[in-house]
């Protein structure tokens, strides 16, 4: 028995001692991972830092996909931005016109034309509202202009209408001007305006045809006598007999003392294209707002687009 118990306990202790050195071998199989640990973490045997600064290779692997996805939700940001901010509209873009505009100078200075009808329509719809109310506008032919190197047949397009476009338009800054005018004055004016037809096809026509806003109706009669001026251009010799009549919507415009209110620009009413009724004006009739007639056609385009002039009859000829 002896025997056997001491055989039994001898066994137990080899199987313990075995236990052990299998325990022993796990320890030294993990601390020699440790050294494969340490290169992970970016270590070499030497103890020197292998990571760069964006970490190791794994490590700016996630990083970059920390990126991407932080753009993913920039970009569904930003869309969402453009969704609220159109940024395919071009700010230099003002309006769209749905007809031909002829600027050349034997539509704009002979009869009524769609360009003119525009500017003056234009022109007392700024006025109303931001300047003063007028009985109506008038735009000198002169003032309509196109520029020949670029545009060589005087045409603009139906389509988009720029702030180029009207700068091309407006070729000169001249500024919005009211005049207050008697009948007998505005069939002066008139009478200066229609002088210089019919255009005989040598030269340019007259600068100083008058283009006129909604609701008027010039009746002219080229047969008649046409203004003359002095060899200085500053008084009228010989009145002109061609306007027949000017109505304001119907009603006749007499020759008379009655006052009305009318808006040029700073050229015509100083008495260029030689407007001497304009020109001899009491300083006190004129009101010169300072704006700028481009500045009435783009508020005018951005208010009424898509904008379509049409003939109207504004201005019309005894004998056509």
């Amino acid at each position: 028995m002896k025997i056997l118990k001491f055989t039994l306990i001898f066994c137990m202790m080899i199987s313990l001692l075995f236990a052990c050195g299998e325990e022993s071998d796990k320890k030294e199989s993990v601390d020699g991972g440790g050294a494969s640990s340490d290169v992970d973490a970016g270590k070499t045997d030497s103890g020197e830092d292998t990571k760069t600064d964006g970490g190791t290779q794994d490590d700016a692997g996630t990083e970059d996909a920390g990126e991407t996805d932080e753009i993913t939700d920039a970009g569904e940001t930003d869309a969402v931005t453009d969704a609220g901010t159109d940024s395919s509209v071009d700010p230099n873009v003002v309006g769209e016109v749905t007809v031909d505009l002829d600027a050349n100078k034997v539509n704009v200075r002979t009869k009524e034309s769609l360009l003119g009808n525009l500017a003056s329509d234009a022109a007392k719809e700024y006025a109303d509202a931001k300047i003063e109310k007028v009985d109506f506008a008038v735009t000198a032919g002169g003032n309509l202009r196109f520029d020949p190197n670029t545009r060589p047949d005087g045409i603009y397009k139906a389509g988009e209408i720029t702030k180029d476009i009207l700068q091309k338009i407006y070729k000169y800054k001249n500024t919005a001007v009211v005049v207050e005018v008697t009948g007998v004055q505005l069939k002066e004016i008139f009478e200066h305006s229609v002088a210089g037809l019919p255009h005989t096809g040598v030269g340019d026509p007259a600068g100083a045809f008058l283009q006129v806003s909604k609701g008027v109706e010039i009746l002219i009669d080229l047969d008649k006598i046409g203004e003359k001026l002095d060899e200085n251009n500053t008084e009228i010799v010989t009145p002109g007999e061609r306007i027949v009549s000017i109505k304001l919507d119907g009603k006749e415009i007499k020759a008379d003392t009655t006052t009305y209110k009318i808006l040029t620009d700073n050229y015509r009413a100083g008495g260029g294209d030689k407007f001497v009724t304009l020109k001899k004006l009491d300083a006190a009739k004129k009101k010169d707002s300072t704006v700028d007639l481009i500045v009435t056609m783009e508020e005018y385009f951005q208010k009424n687009t898509p904008v379509t002039p049409k003939l109207e009859g504004r201005i019309k000829f005894v004998t056509p």
